[in-house]
């Protein structure tokens, strides 16, 4: 389900895939394998569904089933394990479901949770994993980070404006994207965005677009 990430780490290329049984680092113009980082649940239903983030020359993994997060330094032929989810407590750093946490200033921003009613919105110390503060009721969501603010969508379609800040959660505002005109005979308006809106919110040339079960939204975000 992750997508390859291609990395440049001391001089070498790279290329980082998050496979159901852990994090593979191979040379991407030759496709030698040059380490095999093991890191699955032991449920036959796990998957590991979340983008490797590269962060210089480190890379954070993370998944929700049971085993949860590790952070590690890339080496010419390896790694360290800078940290990890210890397996014999409930607590995990981060369990990033099928989004990707987003890196921003020294720590990782995400929706933590494998079902909607339990999933937190959470900020980690990304040297340490250490929970700086999380905030819970914005079911699974995904987070596009745009000039020091975060854009959130849930999968129930509900868009929020957020500060990137790692003090503490501070909501800027939120939008709820509805059709033009009504349904004929329906008082409540339509929402565009019904669940599951499961694909992150993508930015490109202040145009950013959104997605949930029925419709395709493109909204325009350039100052006027």
């Amino acid at each position: 389900y992750a997508s390859l990430q291609l990395a440049k780490i001391g001089g070498q290329d790279w290329c980082f895939a998050f496979c159901r049984g852990g994090l593979i680092g191979f040379d991407p113009a030759k496709g030698v394998q040059r380490f095999h980082y093991p890191w699955r649940d032991r449920q036959l239903e796990s998957v590991n569904a979340s983008n490797p983030v590269v962060v210089g020359d480190n890379v954070f993994i993370s998944e929700t089933y049971g085993i949860g997060s590790s952070y590690l330094k890339i080496k010419p032929d390896g790694y360290d394990v800078i940290w990890k989810d210890r397996q014999r407590t409930r607590e995990r750093a981060m369990e990033t479901h099928w989004n990707t946490a987003v890196y921003h200033e020294g720590h990782f921003f995400g929706s933590s949770g494998r079902h909607s009613n339990n999933a937190v919105l959470k900020c980690i110390e990304a040297d340490t994993g250490k929970e700086k503060w999380k905030v819970p009721g914005l079911t699974r969501s995904s987070l596009l980070a745009v000039d020091g603010h975060f854009i959130c969508l849930t999968e129930q379609g509900r868009l929020f404006l957020l500060e990137a800040n790692s003090a503490e959660f501070k909501f800027v505002t939120q939008v709820r994207l509805d059709l033009p005109t009504a349904v004929p005979g329906q008082q409540e308006p339509v929402q565009l965005l019904s669940y599951p809106c499961w694909a992150a919110p993508i930015l490109s040339h202040g145009l950013m677009y959104v997605r949930g079960t029925d419709y395709l939204v493109c909204l325009e975000l350039i100052p006027r």
